[in-house]
């Protein structure tokens, strides 16, 4: 501990150092190293520690910024960077599929980043605003609730984009063993509490180093807990076809797709498996393709085995289109009106759904992706049922909202089944953390994923957030395994979010508390020199 003191000593007696972190030209160099190593917290790195690290550089700098400026600035440019950085497959779907030159994607995902950086910046101010002089309940308290405030807004504004919460980064050390307790959101609040203890650890203030303890302490002794049991088996075949996205909706090359998939499958289809295909690994319309679906039932269903297809559906009233999942061979005979189907809720801005296409699908190939007019499914949809046992639906995109997924989880839900394209991430980090959200999925709720995906990553993930087996990106291969599945619910699965809101409160009022005791002590050590 004394060295501890002597070491932490000569950092704050460096002023020459500190002036210089405190520069404008200082907070610009930290801020893009720091943001650099945040981007190391996602896969494919997934390094917990190296994002922990990187937000602790950020609390501690803040803690010695004497102006609010200074705070908008450092956080601003830390989250543009950490996300420019993870997010640079996004250039790939843009020049690839977008047909952008490489100048304008760069800038538009520079300015993304910068949009999913700009709530974060702004609560760090509101929260050294309402910590008034008392920076240290700022960085203890008000901060961590700052920034839970911005994973709100970035998780809900315009559709909402919580790919790159901290959260998604604990996939494993002591944080993990969180998910089933509070959900990625709680992981959110105790991470941010965590390097701000040791931020304020750093300035000597070690009344605050217990607290980090806690936490890390808390996270290691609780971490394989088991909230849910294992409740039987499932014989499982994923298919991954790797069918090229550009030709993916082509009509020359609809058929072929269909029985690429379909040669992969044939030699799988045995009594009491599940086979699962990826999401829309048939092009078409259900109501367009009755001769097909019949046939496919008819042939699983004769080999009591089940298979779940995405494909696509439209209302021949309301003329609206959804991308869906349906299960074949539950039924002897093939009915589209009594068809277990189940129609994606929320799509992907942009991708799925074009806002305002009436001024901007005339743009460009950009805004003009094939299949990109789709409607929402309904909020509450039935559960998929295999051989006994409730699957819970999730189509691409839906798995990176933990509510979404958490909502429709029940003691009766015995895995999640998982469809997704990821063709448009190209050879990308973008799969990688595609797969690493859906870990946190399975974590949160203690039940296996089974995730089938058109180009990769195809995986098992069991009810640990373990991935078991998978299918490498950019292969067409087919993945059979035993999977156990699980009933019962985590305390996030019965609670929700209601846990992460108490903490919230607790952390509001410890942060006035921390205030109000500092400006007492002000008072005190000014009243002690004026005194005779």
């Amino acid at each position: 501990m004394i060295f501890i003191r002597k070491f932490l000593d000569n950092i704050n007696n460096l002023t020459v150092l500190k002036a210089f972190f405190i520069s404008k030209k200082g907070i610009i160099l930290s801020m893009f190293a720091a943001g650099f190593l945040a981007s190391f917290g996602f896969a494919p790195y997934s390094s917990f520690v190296a994002i922990l690290a990187a937000y602790f550089v950020l609390f501690l700098l803040c803690f010695n910024f004497d102006t609010k400026k200074q705070v908008f600035l450092a956080v601003l440019l830390f989250f543009t960077v950490q996300n420019a950085v993870t997010l640079y497959w996004l250039n790939f779907v843009m020049e690839d599929f977008g047909k952008l030159p490489i100048f304008a994607s760069l800038a538009i995902e520079i300015l993304f980043s910068f949009y999913l950086a700009l709530p974060y910046a702004i609560c760090a101010v509101i929260s050294f605003m309402l910590a008034k002089k008392a920076k240290t309940s700022a960085i203890a308290c008000f901060m961590p609730i700052s920034f839970c405030l911005a994973d709100f807004i970035v998780g809900y504004l315009f559709t909402g984009f919580p790919w790159m919460y901290i959260g998604n980064a604990m996939q494993t050390g002591p944080f993990s063993s969180y998910a089933p307790l509070i959900g990625v959101r709680g992981i959110n609040l105790l991470a941010y509490i965590f390097v701000g203890a040791l931020a304020l650890t750093a300035t000597r203030r070690f009344l605050y180093l217990p607290v980090a303890g806690i936490i890390f302490v808390f996270g290691i002794l609780t971490m394989g807990i088991r909230f849910t049991v294992d409740t039987g088996s499932l014989n499982v075949v994923l298919v991954q076809g790797n069918i090229k996205p550009e030709v993916k909706w082509d009509p020359q090359h609809v058929m072929p797709s269909i029985g690429k998939y379909w040669n992969l499958t044939e030699p799988y289809v045995k009594p009491n498996t599940l086979i699962v295909w990826s999401e829309s690994s048939i092009p078409l319309y259900i109501e367009e393709s009755g001769d097909l679906l019949n046939d496919l039932n008819t042939v699983v269903n004769s080999k009591s085995a089940r298979l779940i297809t995405g494909i696509q559906h439209i209302d021949l009233r309301t003329k609206e289109s959804f991308n869906s999942m349906i299960l074949l061979g539950d039924k002897t005979s093939f009915s589209i009106d009594n068809l277990a189907r189940y129609d994606k809720k929320h799509l992907v801005p942009f991708g799925e759904i074009v806002p305002f296409e009436k001024y901007l699908r005339p743009l460009g190939s950009i805004f003009n992706f094939p299949m990109s007019g789709f409607s929402k499914g309904e909020e509450q949809q039935d559960p998929f049922n295999v051989f006994s046992y409730n699957l819970l639906p999730v189509i691409c995109y839906e798995s990176i909202f933990p509510e979404l997924v958490r909502n429709e989880d029940s003691a009766e839900i015995n895995g999640i089944v998982m469809v997704s394209n990821d063709g448009w991430f190209g050879q990308t980090r973008g799969p990688l953390e595609h797969l690493a959200i859906a870990k946190i999925r399975a974590l949160e709720l203690q039940k296996p994923v089974l995730r089938s995906t058109n180009n990769g990553i195809t995986a098992i993930i069991d009810a640990k957030g373990t991935v078991s087996a998978s299918i490498p990106a950019n292969e067409a291969s087919v993945l059979s395994a035993q999977v156990t599945l699980t009933k019962g619910l985590t305390p996030y699965a019965r609670f929700g979010n209601i846990p992460f809101f108490i903490m919230l409160c607790i952390a509001f009022c410890c942060g006035f508390i921390v205030r109000n005791h500092h400006s007492s002590n002000l008072d005190e050590n000014l009243r002690s020199l004026i005194r005779p």
